[in-house]
């Protein structure tokens, strides 16, 4: 499911009739902040990938930073959730603005097939005076997951 969505059943029994509706989220990607810390001017993020466990391959995910005077502190980055022994390849964008996570391996150089949730977490810096004007906590990043079913 690529799209949020509201699922509606009805039933009808001797010409009375009852219905009831539930939301349901597309569960492929959810990106969200915690622990402003607006004395040091960092921001913890979390992301979290393929949450409803479905079958993924060729998984890449591309996080663009949206916002100027946004930095990563690389030593916060964690993808934690994956297979024991799974490796990837992580690379900041030549601008700092932003990172990609492509090449999913299983640790026998085979390309790994997803099939459980799995999160990325780090920590940013902002500078006040680039963000100025632009809105930072509401979607100061912007991240795509590419893949196969």
């Amino acid at each position: 499911m690529f799209d949020d969505a509201t699922i509606t059943n009805t039933a009808s029994f001797s010409g009375e009739e009852a219905s009831a509706s539930q939301g349901i989220n597309q569960m492929i990607l959810d990106k969200s902040h915690s622990n402003v810390d607006y004395e040091n001017k960092t921001v913890e993020w979390l992301i979290e990938i393929n949450r409803d466990g479905y079958e993924m391959s060729a998984v890449e995910i591309d996080d663009t930073f949206t916002n100027e005077g946004l930095t990563i502190f690389e030593d916060t980055f964690k993808v934690e959730g994956l297979p024991e022994g799974a490796d990837y390849t992580y690379e900041l964008k030549a601008d700092g603005n932003g990172f990609n996570i492509t090449d999913f391996e299983d640790g026998d150089d085979n390309s790994l097939t997803i099939t459980k949730p799995f999160t990325i977490s780090f920590t940013l810096n902002y500078e006040v005076l680039h963000i100025f004007g632009k809105t930072f906590l509401s979607d100061p990043a912007n991240a795509d997951v590419h893949y196969v079913y």
